[in-house]
């Protein structure tokens, strides 16, 4: 099954709203570096804080992808106990929709 992101767009801006994702995804992206790459946009009505610009997003995915086909076996995430964790389950199975 293929989970979708709903990036929002606002003026052109193409984000997604990083509390938007799966809890776990949320801690693991808060502790990469793709941390740093957090925006905030001020709307006409609010502030939204903890946004990530969609290419910064999909460039994170390929590198958790990627960064998942060279881990060995006696990596924490990949333990007999949890083959597959939440975190990473959801990103491999993620599509991100753009709505024109």
């Amino acid at each position: 099954m293929i989970k979708s992101v709903r990036p929002y767009t606002y003026k052109g801006i193409n984000y997604i709203r990083i509390n938007h994702l799966p809890e776990e995804l949320q801690e693991k992206l808060m502790n990469s570096d793709f941390k740093n790459k957090r925006i905030k946009i001020l709307t006409e009505t609010e502030l939204l804080n903890n946004c990530l610009l969609l290419s910064d997003y999909e460039e994170y995915l390929s590198f958790v992808r990627r960064e998942s086909l060279f881990t060995d076996e006696n990596n924490k995430a990949y333990s007999k106990k949890n083959p597959n964790p939440s975190w990473l389950s959801f990103i491999l199975n993620t599509q991100v929709k753009v709505r024109r």
